[in-house]
């Protein structure tokens, strides 16, 4: 693994796709001699193997094999994990916003009851933007102010700037679109005047 770094930020770190594979054997073969426990730590980790290698189907497969488990073991941290992992890496979930918005709502509920405001905060901006991409900019709005009220209790200055400007997006197409209307409006009362 190799590792760069932006200045005033976490270092990223790029894994070679033959040590993922090599990562998802392993995985593989702890999965088949192991406990609930164990396969639970093994397809969420082949999960994000599969994540990383962008193969999504993969990825989705094995992160519901690991929330599977999670239930089974009444895990609340292994839910949170899964359901994590389901809703914030690239997953066939992109293209179906409703289910997406259903996880990050689980995993908002998981959160508060773990205490995982930090965790809570990143999946209220996600799903303020969810709303807003549906055109539903008043729970945007919503949604990105409670986000805000998360990050300024955690002090991360950075999601709160962030969420910040996410907001005054939110409230300027709110805006537009209330002002599109009006004009519309205006425009068919003078047509039938």
């Amino acid at each position: 693994a190799a590792a760069a770094e932006d200045e005033g930020s976490e270092p990223i770190v790029t894994v070679k796709p033959e040590h993922l594979r090599k990562a998802i054997a392993f995985h593989t073969k702890h999965r088949e001699s192991s406990d609930s426990v164990g396969k639970f730590v093994a397809h969420l980790n082949i999960g994000l193997a599969y994540s990383k290698l962008g193969e999504k189907e993969s990825a989705v497969v094995n992160h519901q094999y690991a929330l599977r488990y999670a239930l089974q073991l009444h895990s609340l941290e292994g839910q949170s994990l899964a359901i994590g992992s389901l809703s914030f890496s690239a997953g066939m979930y992109e293209n179906d916003p409703d289910k997406m918005r259903v996880l990050i709502e689980r995993y908002i509920e998981l959160c508060g009851a773990l205490k995982q405001t930090r965790n809570q905060g990143s999946a209220l901006m996600k799903l303020g933007v969810l709303a807003g991409e549906a055109g539903n900019n008043e729970e945007s709005i919503s949604y990105f102010q409670q986000a805000i009220e998360c990050a300024r209790a955690q002090g991360d200055r950075e999601a709160e700037k962030d969420c910040t400007v996410r907001l005054g997006i939110a409230r300027g197409q709110a805006k537009m679109a209330e002002h599109l209307s009006d004009i519309l409006q205006r425009s068919v009362m003078r047509n039938h005047a």
